[in-house]
């Protein structure tokens, strides 16, 4: 995957990336059968904020689907944490 993002972000690179943070597809969400656990938002979210990094565009986080609590809030918490993290100065 990392090699897909990073062909697709050299070959084009935006001025604004719109992420719609959904946390459905963790193993504790049944909507979903992709069985994510916090270590796949965390690399996901890590992934965006270094291409972010390298290339220069702003990311727009919105909030998105998830209907287990509390994992909802932890899932979408190990992102924003790696988003503020990132956030320039």
């Amino acid at each position: 995957m990392d090699n897909v993002v990073l062909i697709y972000s050299r070959d084009f690179t935006p001025e604004i990336s719109i992420l719609q943070m959904g946390v459905n597809g963790s193993k504790e969400c049944a909507i979903s059968n992709m069985r994510l656990n916090r270590n796949s938002y965390d690399f996901a979210s890590n992934l965006l904020m270094d291409l972010q990094n390298k290339y220069g565009f702003k990311t727009l986080v919105l909030g998105g689907g998830g209907f287990v609590h509390p994992m909802l809030g932890q899932n979408w918490g190990i992102q924003i944490k790696n988003f503020i993290k990132n956030v320039k100065s």
